[in-house]
């Protein structure tokens, strides 16, 4: 939908405002998101997690008031999110399938709504 697209464009635009930043995977889900990001170390990632946050729910607030997208209650991401430095080739490739293979899982989520 018009709300995921535009999250997908904020996700690719991460390596714009993040120089030598990369988002190598990544999947949009009706209500998460899933980032594999490639950074040097320049970038502290709770900086980059703050400046997608608030740029996807500026966005969507402006969705919400001149497209007629869904209107949520107080916040549009939770407070937190999960992050793992990768170190072996084993775990990069258990996470890309996990992202990769997570749409697939859609159904079986508790927030799953068809």
């Amino acid at each position: 939908n018009n709300a995921g697209l535009m999250i997908e464009n904020t996700i690719n635009a991460i390596s714009n405002s993040f120089k030598e930043t990369y988002i190598p995977y990544y999947v949009v889900m009706p209500n998460h998101v899933h980032l594999l990001i490639g950074n040097n170390g320049q970038h502290y990632i709770p900086e980059m997690m703050r400046w997608f946050k608030n740029i996807t729910t500026n966005k969507y607030i402006k969705g919400v008031k001149e497209l007629g997208w869904k209107s949520f209650n107080k916040k549009l991401w939770q407070r937190n999110y999960y992050d793992h430095i990768i170190r072996t080739q084993k775990s990069y490739n258990f996470i890309v399938d996990y992202i990769e293979t997570n749409p697939l899982k859609w159904a079986d989520d508790q927030f799953y709504i068809q």
